[in-house]
């Protein structure tokens, strides 16, 4: 083998090791208060970081979910750690497009009479609304997108 093999044979192991994320252990205990699905507790660890006390506690944090203080917090005795659950939904609802009335002139009919040539018709329109939930209460609902499905026709 070339020496380039193997100088990267011996550089893999380095590299596969620092992928992973180890718990850093404190030498001595902090008790911090969780606060995590609805639940307050105390709990006493030897992490360092806030990241390795989610790990040592075993909570999977979803990729809206937020943690107070940062994940690369250092912990310390008293803190208070709070972990809010975000999830989101859309939903979609139809929406009735009102018709509009238009008058055209025609020499023909008499001055005051009028004729109804076309009927209006009501559209449809599709609105949908992004839900943001914190801690499974509906924090936000905003507007994503509008879209025609049905256009109104006017009435003549």
């Amino acid at each position: 083998m070339s020496a380039l093999k193997w100088r990267w044979l011996l550089l893999l192991p380095l590299l596969l090791g620092a992928c992973t994320a180890p718990v850093v252990v404190n030498s001595t205990n902090t008790t911090v208060t969780l606060v995590l699905d609805g639940e307050t507790r105390t709990v006493t660890s030897t992490a360092l970081l806030v990241r390795d006390l989610m790990i040592e506690q075993g909570i999977v944090l979803g990729a809206l979910d937020e943690i107070q203080p940062s994940e690369f917090t250092q912990l310390e005795s008293g803190m208070t750690v709070t972990v809010v659950r975000v999830t989101e939904s859309f939903e979609v609802e139809q929406v009735e497009l009102p018709y509009e009335r238009q008058t055209v002139r025609n020499e023909t009919l008499p001055a005051g009479e009028s004729r109804l040539l076309q009927t209006g018709v009501p559209g449809v329109e599709e609105v949908t609304f992004r839900n943001v939930y914190r801690d499974g209460t509906l924090a936000t609902r905003s507007e994503v997108r509008r879209s025609v499905v049905t256009p109104a026709l006017p009435e003549i």
